[in-house]
């Protein structure tokens, strides 16, 4: 096994250890409202705003400027 595979499995255990928010992990988007994550945008640079499903099937992408 390289350096360069041994390596990129520790940054991606750690990364997996270390996530605040996980793909299937269910948060709170408002008061009484629940979403799923699905996904992130730009997980490097913004990995506390994923791309989240509400109940109904909307998608909001939490990353994107208001």
């Amino acid at each position: 096994m390289s350096a360069e595979k041994i390596r990129s499995s520790h940054f991606a255990y750690f990364l997996d250890k270390t996530a605040l928010y996980k793909v299937g992990q269910a948060i709170q988007i408002r008061p009484y409202e629940w979403a799923s994550i699905i996904g992130f945008t730009d997980y490097i640079h913004d990995p506390l705003r994923p791309l989240v499903q509400k109940r109904d099937g909307t998608i909001i992408d939490l990353s994107r400027k208001r």
